[in-house]
């Protein structure tokens, strides 16, 4: 008989996992703890960078890290190791990479080989958050949002079996 490629999972366990690997990854290579944050995130800031990387194969998708500048900055001095302000490049570098790790952890989630699944190169944008919205308007969307002190991001992947 064939086993499966597919894996049943729940929205909740897949928030679970993509919440443990982001306090993982901001907590190694940052040095920046994230707690869950139940209010969501803070509507009013505007300078916002947006990383997202896809993937396809068995199950194809999307991961989404939306996070304000400062605390984009922050992460980008904490992963370059480098005290004070960051350049745009690198920060941009800087998110661009942790979606990767993010898309990376989720491609191992899904597929525990790692061969059925490709991750795309990451994108990585700024703007005024207006992608947020319209992102967590698709119902197929697990976002969450985490918090460092009193700076909030926003972490959301979407899933779907091919």
């Amino acid at each position: 008989m064939r086993k499966s490629v597919y894996q049943m999972i729940t929205r909740e366990e897949l928030q679970q996992r993509m919440q443990d690997s982001a306090k993982n990854i901001f907590s190694v290579m940052a040095d920046i703890a994230l707690v869950e944050c139940h209010e969501g995130t803070n509507a009013q800031l505007r300078n916002w960078i947006t990383a997202l990387i896809g993937f396809e194969g068995v199950y194809s998708g999307l991961v989404v890290l939306h996070c304000p500048e400062q605390l984009a900055q922050r992460t980008a001095a904490g992963l370059l190791g480098m005290a004070g302000e960051v350049g745009v490049k690198d920060v941009h570098d800087a998110m661009g990479e942790v979606v990767n790790i993010l898309g990376g952890d989720m491609k191992l989630y899904l597929d525990s080989g790692g061969r059925r699944v490709q991750l795309s190169t990451p994108s990585v944008f700024a703007g005024d958050g207006q992608f947020q919205g319209e992102f967590l308007l698709e119902p197929d969307t697990v976002a969450f949002a985490m918090s460092a002190g009193d700076e909030q991001l926003l972490i959301g992947v979407q899933v779907c079996r091919e």
